[in-house]
Formats: C-alpha cells, structure tokens, sequence
C-alpha cells in the first residue's frame, strides 16, 4: 500500500492510499478527521514487476476557489511556487511474514499523518 499526502495553500490535507493492483481510497482531512465522501478524481496506473511496483497518478488540479464552489472534488489549490510551496509526503507500508515495513519520502518519525515533517513542491 502506498500513501500519498498533499498540502496545498488552500487545505490541509488531502490523502490518498493506493494498492498495486490500482485500487483507491481518497480522503481530505478537515475539522480534525477524514471526509470520505470527497474525491480528487485521480486517475491511477500501477505495474507489477517481480519483486516491484510502481504508481503513476494524474491528479487534476483546481483554483484555490474550488473549495468554496464544489467542496466535495479535486485537489484546490495555486500552483506551488517556492513561494508558497504545497507539503507532500508518500509513503510505503507493507505487511509480511517479519511483520510491517515502512518508509517514507519525508520520514515523519510518529506515523504517516504528521503535515509539519511533509516535503516542499514547488514547481519552478
């Protein structure tokens, strides 16, 4: 399983969690938990590989004004700039015979679901 998390300057956070077989669980965290009912319309591709996988994800993005027009859809947000950047983080679980692995692209120390430990993106 494979979690991505997304802040933009509009919300925080949004997150996905994707399996190698291309399933989806999409949620955004708001008012101190996760709305299930939102979706980011996220289009997934995943290739299996011997001992490997890998996620392609296309994620549409909307104006910082999408939050207020149809709250429930997509990924609100400006573009990221070095000024202000939006926070990501993806992360990996796995569960095996020695029990549960995991790793991250930000390392967060205490669980995947810490925004301040997230990565910046900015595209320049």
């Amino acid at each position: 399983m494979e979690d991505s998390m997304l802040e933009t300057q509009t919300h925080s956070y949004y997150h996905l969690a994707i399996s190698p077989g291309g399933g989806l669980i999409d949620s955004k965290f708001e008012n101190g938990g996760f709305e299930t009912l939102w979706s980011s319309n996220a289009e997934i591709a995943t290739h299996v590989d011997g001992n490997s996988w890998s996620i392609e994800i296309r994620l549409p993005i909307f104006p910082q004004t999408q939050e207020d027009i149809q709250p429930m859809l997509g990924v609100a947000g400006n573009k990221p700039s070095e000024n202000p950047p939006w926070y990501f983080n993806v992360c990996r679980q796995a569960f095996g015979e020695k029990g549960q692995e995991a790793s991250a692209f930000s390392p967060t120390g205490a669980g995947f679901q810490q925004p301040l430990k997230f990565g910046k993106l900015y595209m320049r």
